[in-house]
């Protein structure tokens, strides 16, 4: 198996140790999972760059990220079955499942709603896979630490793209999303030379309009401060100010390079831990898999079957079926190019 250690943080009971109809009581593990997969078994070969990070020198990647567990106090009061969740913006929620309120923004409790899920015996898994959630200032938020291409494996051309557009005039931006609430401040990528005249802007009225270049001296990686330009690797300034209903593409040379898809691979390979391995805390205790996102993270299910991953390393099924909800049509961006990254920050 892929997970290689599991280093719990906390085990203790869930939901002040409600009782759960005939399954009792409850306990939740907090951990980080540390996952070790070959970047030459076909299983992982769908996964764009993995091939260009430093292997250890037992020829594998390795990387970690956030994990949560609930499962039934008495193990073998469950059902047997195992609802992955695929953690949107990092929130660890049930209640669109189990009927209750929808949390806006994250926090250390996860709201049991009317306990239908738990009273009927599954147990339930998070695992972080996104590398942009801001993990080291909120704990309580799972992401992903994922691995990286070094600076000498990328192409002196290799560029990211940051799509701009605002309702109203600004006179910078951040480089991600700011909103309220953990529908954003995600983790921004810097460029990792502020004053490359490489760096371009583009701006164009409609999606399919041919985009005019903005000269480089018109714009700079800075923001205003008391009228005053500063430079700020983090945001964008553009003289004469970002205008409402334009389309700015920004392409830049980032700092750094994550491995984006390694998300896709740690949700595979903690449902297949969970499902499979002794050392496990659902050891010999889970006969049935199903994996459920909602949003972003119904898209990231369909991009994982799209990519055929469900097969792991040892050739064996992680999930049995999935239920993706309110996902709207597309797949994700959640395995492609690493050096290719694509943000909308709306501005509130």
């Amino acid at each position: 198996m892929t997970v290689a250690k599991l280093e719990i943080l906390e085990r203790r009971p869930y939901a002040d140790g409600r009782i759960f109809g005939r399954t009792g009581a409850y306990e939740r593990i907090d951990a980080i999972a540390y996952y070790s997969v070959d970047p030459t078994e076909d299983a992982n070969r769908a996964i764009t760059d993995l091939d260009l990070v430093t292997p250890d020198a037992d020829g594998r990647v390795h990387f970690f990220g956030d994990f949560t567990l609930l499962q039934p106090a008495d193990l073998d009061a469950g059902n047997r079955a195992l609802l992955v969740q695929v953690p949107n913006r990092g929130r660890r929620m049930i209640t669109h499942i189990n009927i209750g309120d929808v949390p806006i923004t994250s926090g250390p409790n996860i709201d049991p709603g009317d306990g239908f899920v738990f009273e009927e015996g599954w147990t339930v898994a998070w695992a972080g896979w996104q590398w942009d959630v801001p993990r080291e200032e909120e704990p309580f938020r799972a992401g992903l630490c994922a691995p990286q291409v070094p600076l000498q494996k990328r192409g002196s051309q290799d560029k990211m793209q940051l799509r701009l557009q605002v309702n109203e005039e600004r006179t910078h931006l951040p480089l991600t999303d700011q909103h309220v609430g953990d529908f954003g401040r995600h983790r921004a990528i810097p460029p990792l030379n502020p004053q490359d005249p490489r760096a371009i802007l583009w701006v164009r009225d409609n999606i399919y309009d041919q985009p005019e270049s903005i000269d480089r001296r018109d714009w700079q990686f800075a923001r205003m401060k008391r009228s005053k330009v500063i430079a700020d690797k983090d945001y964008v300034w553009l003289r004469g100010g970002f205008q409402a209903g334009r389309i700015y593409d920004l392409f830049y040379q980032p700092h750094e390079c994550p491995v984006v898809g390694a998300g896709l691979l740690a949700i595979r390979d903690m449902a297949s831990w969970l499902r499979y391995d002794p050392a496990a805390p659902t050891a010999d205790r889970i006969d049935h898999v199903i994996g459920e996102g909602l949003s972003q993270t119904g898209r990231f299910w369909r991009t994982f079957v799209y990519l055929g991953l469900n097969r792991n390393e040892d050739k064996k099924p992680a999930v049995d079926g999935i239920l993706s909800h309110i996902a709207g049509a597309k797949r994700g961006e959640y395995a492609i190019d690493c050096r290719l990254f694509i943000f909308i920050p709306v501005e509130p």
